[in-house]
């Protein structure tokens, strides 16, 4: 903001005393809604007891005269805010005032404030007031106020791209701004990105915790953390703990929480882990993930491992940290979100001499046993405070500390995505002329071993942005690394949703199972690649699903009207549609379809999905995935066999639904033979009435029900504690639907 610099340097020098001589034994800090000075050399201002309601409340108070006239946002017509910072924790109290220092009582101040505290004040140009620590000695504070017009909040500061208040940062790098700009990513959700290595385990792991319910990486949410207890507590020459490390100063005045991804030691190489959260008020600022390895650092970055989810590398540059120089990167997530990163590891290399390692890829760091150290933060600012005080943490219980950090990338990958199969990539270049390549291998399916090499060479010609598709066929994941042949390539790792398993082991054998590349050929609708099979004996149940991320994060598809796919099998298939808003699994949108030996299409609109709880229909602006699932008959052993291809979601005429087709034997009764209960299921291709009979052997009715068919799968339950031992024939006709006839067995 170099365009007001010129005009605060001659404001403050020409600051006048408005303040009447009877706020003796007061000092005053003057302020110009950017920055506050008392005129000494020193910052803040010098409070005291003796200053007026000092004494009254156990408190030292100083005077404040905050001129608005000359501020280039200042509006006389729009209610005025300010923005209290202090390097102090507690509460402070604030008495509105005149210009003769008239409080009207002592004892009910206008209003308590602490660090980040926000709040509106009286008209006029000038405001005056009197600013007390409550229970605080005399001494110098270091307080400053920062004006916004209240119809904008903090939008004229934080995204104007001005530097506003002098201190080097613009808009989301201000941690003035850190309740403007959106919250950055939870310490829970770091730490891990899906790898050919771990693929299958993990989405095992997220289904079932979707399942169940839970956050994929499940946080010690809601546990307070005391920084004052750690820093007490800390011993010299310790660094024995993760709590040594963590920056307790520069969290004066955050609430913090542990946020420790729970299951990543049984994933990973990580052993121990810690993580805890930051927050301003209710939203989030920044973040501190640690985790202890033996043998080797930690195997997943963070930058490979949010580019996986859709963020945007944006730039990745050297800072300064207290006189040390580290590789710093700033990210941007789905909604414009920003954050400011360092990722360290720390190793000992005899006791009382530590090493950091800081480097862009994992093959430079050197083996050892490492704590590693992952921050990031809403603003650069904040980063730098942080960062600068972990490290002089750890100088602090070492007598030697070196830093070892390599060059970063020239060429990297900002972005990346998958569209029905193809990969595109968003390169930054520095414009150097030296050709470009492109190397890496990639798993056509989830349960291929093999893996198929590729390289690619391009020329930017000077340009510093540009997009390249990969001339790849269909893969599952696909790992790589860029280079214009400078000292550091960037690495980065791409995965599609995975297929997976779901069963009882105990009561549930596969004895067959496969994952084939996909036959689509055209590019309609979301396409959901890749084929699978299986054959099973199950006691319960099987589910195979389908996520729509390698993360399991969600998906708007929206646009689309239904869900497509061709199956062959046997028994009931149930299909669920699983949302991200929806946390019962019970709850989710579900309907059902009858398998047939030879290979059908089907098209299931969404208004065929139905949820027990939620009225109304499905709205597909959250999908996480989808689920088949065929369930063993009335707990007996069943055999089974499933097909699913050609997965997608589509925009269909609806007026020409493609329904599989029905068959006069499409209805199931269970468990046969039946003692004292009895279920049928029939498939309708119509809303429409039902007429269900039961007779025995010698024609006699012994049940008449009437009842409403609806689309899709309907299932009747009967007691038939009253039936005797025998044959009987059940009877279900419709006008649409025609007559279906089934022959069940009475076993008492």
């Amino acid at each position: 903001m170099k365009k007001f610099g010129i005009w605060i340097f001659l404001n403050l020098l020409t600051i006048t005393i408005s303040y009447s001589q009877d706020c003796k034994d007061c000092n005053i800090l003057y302020c110009d809604g950017y920055i506050c000075d008392d005129g000494s050399s020193a910052d803040g201002v010098m409070t005291s007891r003796k200053c007026s309601c000092g004494s009254d409340i156990s408190g030292a108070c100083a005077k404040v005269e905050i001129n608005l006239i000359d501020h280039p946002l200042y509006d006389p017509s729009l209610p005025s805010a300010l923005k209290f910072t202090t390097q102090e924790s507690g509460n402070f109290a604030i008495y509105f005032s005149d210009q003769f220092c008239t409080i009207n009582d002592c004892f009910v101040p206008e209003i308590q404030v602490n660090n980040n505290s926000s709040f509106e004040v009286p008209e006029g140009d000038i405001v005056y007031m009197t600013i007390c620590k409550n229970g605080g000695n005399a001494g110098r504070r270091d307080l400053s106020f920062k004006y916004f017009p209240v119809q904008s909040s903090e939008a004229g500061y934080c995204d104007d791209n001005l530097d506003n208040d002098l201190d080097g940062y613009t808009d989301c790098e201000d941690n003035d701004c850190s309740s403007f700009c959106d919250a950055p990513d939870s310490g829970s959700g770091g730490g891990l990105e899906s790898n050919g290595r771990l693929g299958s385990k993990l989405s095992l792991r997220n289904f079932q915790l979707v399942k169940k319910g839970s956050p994929l990486l499940s946080p010690a949410y809601d546990i307070p953390v005391n920084v004052r207890s750690i820093k007490s507590s800390r011993n010299e020459h310790s660094a024995g703990n993760f709590s040594d490390y963590i920056p307790v100063n520069a969290l004066n005045g955050l609430k913090i929480n542990e946020s420790t991804p729970i299951g990543l030691n049984n994933l990973t190489n990580g052993k121990r882990i810690y993580a805890i959260d930051a927050s301003n008020q209710e939203d989030r600022v920044g973040s501190i993930l640690m985790i202890s390895t033996n043998s080797k650092v930690y195997e997943h970055t963070k930058p490979t491992c949010d580019r996986l989810m859709g963020t945007t590398l944006e730039k990745v540059y050297k800072k300064n940290y207290g006189g040390d120089s580290l590789i710093t990167y700033k990210l941007t997530r789905k909604g414009r979100v920003p954050e400011y990163a360092v990722s360290f590891s720390a190793r000992q290399i005899v006791p009382g001499s530590v090493v950091v390692e800081n480097h862009w890829t994992l093959d430079q760091f050197p083996d050892g046993a490492y704590t590693n150290i992952q921050i990031w933060t809403s603003t650069e600012s904040m980063l730098e405070q942080w960062v600068t005080e972990i490290l002089s943490n750890l100088r602090s219980f070492n007598d030697t500390f070196r830093i070892n950090s390599s060059g970063i990338p020239e060429t990297f990958i900002k972005k990346g995505w998958i569209e029905n199969g193809r990969l595109s990539l968003e390169v930054q270049s520095n414009g150097h002329p030296r050709p470009i390549t492109i190397s890496g291998s990639y798993s056509k399916t989830e349960i291929q071993e093999s893996e198929h090499p590729f390289n690619f060479d391009f020329q930017m010609d000077g340009v510093i942005n540009t997009t390249k598709k990969l001339d790849i066929e269909d893969f599952c994941d696909l790992g790589l690394q860029i280079s214009n042949g400078g000292e550091t390539a960037d690495q980065v790792y791409f995965a599609d949703g995975q297929w997976g398993l779901d069963y009882n082991d105990l009561l549930t054998h596969i004895s067959a199972h496969d994952v084939t590349p996909s036959e689509q050929s055209n590019n309609k609708g979301y396409q959901l690649r890749r084929n699978i099979s299986l054959e099973a004996t199950t006691e319960d149940y099987i589910s195979v699903y389908r996520s729509l991320h390698p993360r399991f994060k969600s998906s708007d598809v929206s646009q689309y009207n239904s869900l497509k796919f061709a199956s062959s099998g046997t028994g009931v298939l149930e299909v669920t549609i699983v949302k991200k808003s929806i946390k019962e699994w019970t709850h989710h949108f579900k309907t059902s379809v009858l398998l047939l030996e030879d290979e059908t299409e089907f098209e299931l609109p969404f208004h065929h999905f139905r949820s027990s709880m939620i009225e109304g229909p499905l709205n597909a602006d959250d999908i996480v995935m989808v689920v088949f699932t065929i369930k063993s008959i009335d707990g007996n052993k069943t055999e089974t066999k499933l097909s699913l291809k050609d997965l997608s979601f589509e925009s269909s005429d609806l007026q020409k639904e493609k329904i599989s087709p029905i068959k006069n034997n499409s209805l199931i009764a269970y468990p046969n033979p039946f003692s004292n209960t009895l279920e049928f299921q029939f498939e309708s291709a119509f809303e429409e009435p039902f007429d269900l009979g039961i007779t025995n052997l010698q024609g006699t009715s012994v049940l008449y029900i009437k009842g409403l068919g609806r689309i899709g799968i309907n299932k009747v339950k009967i007691n038939t504690d009253t039936f005797h031992e025998g044959m009987y024939f059940i009877h279900i006709k419709s006008l649409k639907g025609g007559n279906r006839i089934k022959k069940v067995y009475c076993n008492k």
